[in-house]
């Protein structure tokens, strides 16, 4: 409401350039709660204000987060619209814009494949530091993490995400410190640290009850994979649901995306074949998703298309992906080379993804009478799972293991 106002005052006294920055904070404070149409309205008004005005701090900085949002969206403009506010940062020496505006361009290049997309993450961040600026800081190694996942490179991740904790603990800013408390439930669900995933993500849900936050369907979607290994089948079902019906109201395909897969493969564990097929075919068909299928966010989603005899389907669509380790994965999920995806996964460090692999070609030996090798298979993550207690697989594995005895 302040900025609102501010925005509303700005405009009454024709300061054109003031009424842009309230709106393009509002457009921020609504994106980071994930009220996505509220987040648009406000940065499209931002935008239409600063168009026919002079190179500025304010035009660039609407610029930088419209070209952000856009890329979220799957919309191509957003490098367009991040050169030019580059360009402005360039002409004025805007040191904390051209950041801004390195750090999207360098997401662009990394989601279409092109790996050199960190060094622009990079400089942002080396500009962050050297104006000593703690959002550019944070948002630079926050976005160095998340595209270290994606490169299947989970250990450099983590130390990202250690010194973007340290950075906004020196300057104690409480709305990155929440957002970093999500970045680590992703963390330990992609690294198979369920138990602390689990109790580190039934908090930061706890929290949204309070103060809604763009994280949360990611919070539900890790939840679901994690009470479903438990066997908590309706439990899962509620956290899957949940997250996609507020992923459908953020609208960015990060979000989206994953929490399609999510509910497809919770549906499919309880049965609901059509509902998982009806995901599965909104998650293909939707425009910009190819990029995203190769990803540590959809790991499960090969599992639905081979149940429901849509691998070639699923392939066809992944190929699209960046080629990076996790398509690698998904591809051999769904070509039914489960030791492949295991052996993938274990060299990316994905302790969940490798065991469910590992259980599934266990099966596929020892369905053609090769015991020793689905031993070979099978023990491994028969002890992830023990040590999980994840009931849901176990008992696959320890019926398994009688076989191969």
């Amino acid at each position: 409401q302040t900025l609102e106002q501010a925005r509303e005052g700005a405009l009454g006294q024709g300061q054109l350039e003031v009424a842009v920055a309230a709106m393009t904070e509002l457009s921020t404070v609504h994106w980071a709660r994930g009220e996505r149409d509220d987040a648009s309205q406000a940065i499209e008004a931002a935008f239409v204000l600063a168009e026919p005005l002079p190179a500025s701090a304010e035009k660039a900085q609407v610029l930088n987060r419209r070209a952000r949002y856009d890329l979220f969206l799957g919309k191509r403009d957003a490098v367009e619209l991040a050169r030019s506010a580059l360009a402005i940062a360039d002409e004025l020496g805007l040191d904390e814009a051209a950041a801004h505006a390195l750090n999207t361009i360098g997401m662009a290049r990394l989601w279409a494949g092109d790996r050199g997309g960190m060094d622009e993450i990079e400089r942002s961040l080396e500009i962050g530091q050297s104006i000593n600026s703690p959002m550019v800081i944070h948002y630079a190694l926050n976005n160095l993490a998340n595209f270290h996942w994606l490169l299947g490179e989970l250990d450099e991740a983590r130390d990202r995400l250690d010194r973007a904790r340290e950075n906004v603990e020196q300057f104690g800013i409480r709305s990155y410190l929440r957002w970093l408390d999500g970045e680590d439930v992703l963390e330990r669900t992609f690294r198979g640290d369920w138990t602390e995933a689990l109790r580190l993500a039934d908090a930061f849900i706890a929290g949204c009850e309070a103060s809604p936050h763009y994280h949360e369907f990611g919070m539900r979607c890790c939840r679901a994979r994690i009470r479903l290994a438990r066997a908590e089948i309706h439990g899962a079902t509620d956290d899957a649901e949940r997250g996609l019906e507020l992923a459908r109201a953020a609208r960015d395909l990060q979000a989206l995306t994953p929490a399609l897969g999510n509910a497809a493969f919770i549906r499919l564990a309880k049965g609901d074949k059509d509902g998982a097929a009806d995901l599965l075919t909104e998650v293909l068909e939707l425009p910009g998703a190819s990029a995203h299928l190769g990803s540590e966010w959809l790991t499960d989603l090969p599992w639905v298309a081979l149940a429901l005899g849509r691998s070639a389907e699923f392939i066809a669509a992944a190929e699209q992906a960046p080629p990076y380790p996790y398509r690698e994965a998904v591809i051999a999920v769904a070509s039914r080379d489960f030791e492949r995806a295991a052996s993938v996964y274990e060299r990316i460090g994905a302790r969940a993804d490798e065991a469910i692999a590992r259980l599934r070609a266990a099966g596929a030996l020892a369905a053609v009478g090769r015991r020793a090798e689905a031993d070979a298979q099978l023990r491994p993550a028969l002890a992830y799972f023990r040590e999980l207690g994840a009931a849901h697989y176990l008992k696959e594995a320890e019926s398994l293991l009688t076989q191969t005895a």
